[in-house]
């Protein structure tokens, strides 16, 4: 009767905890250097895998890149970072160092690299 009761409380327990991790690029700033680094290329090169299966599958993508453009981690926190420092962003309702890291990456890279002739969005 307890090992029942002990592997329902553990699947309660593993199912209310959250794996995901998101954080704004503002708290990011507080973060060691090389942490803050590493972060954002694994950003960056998750958001290019989402783009890439997205155009496998017939979607034209979120951004457009030239073909033969290999963006290194240094690149994508080159893009993210200059993105967040033009002002042009921001507007009254959006700060772009209080937004997730992710949801910038996004906006950064569709800024640099849009999509033209009917491709992507």
């Amino acid at each position: 009767m307890r090992i029942p009761i002990l592997g329902i409380a553990a699947v309660v327990f593993l199912s209310s905890t959250s794996l995901s991790f998101a954080v704004t690029y503002r708290a990011l700033s507080s973060f060691p250097q090389q942490t803050r680094d590493i972060y954002i290329a694994g950003v960056g090169e998750g958001v290019f895998w989402s783009n890439a299966a997205a155009q496998s599958h017939g979607d034209p993508g979120m951004y457009c890149p030239p073909l033969k453009l290999g963006i290194t981690g240094n690149q994508y926190v080159k893009l993210l970072d200059d993105y967040v420092a033009d002002k042009a962003h921001y507007r009254s309702d959006f700060s772009p160092p209080d937004s997730e890291v992710g949801f910038l990456m996004i906006l950064a890279l569709t800024d640099a690299f849009p999509c033209t002739n009917g491709q992507g969005n």
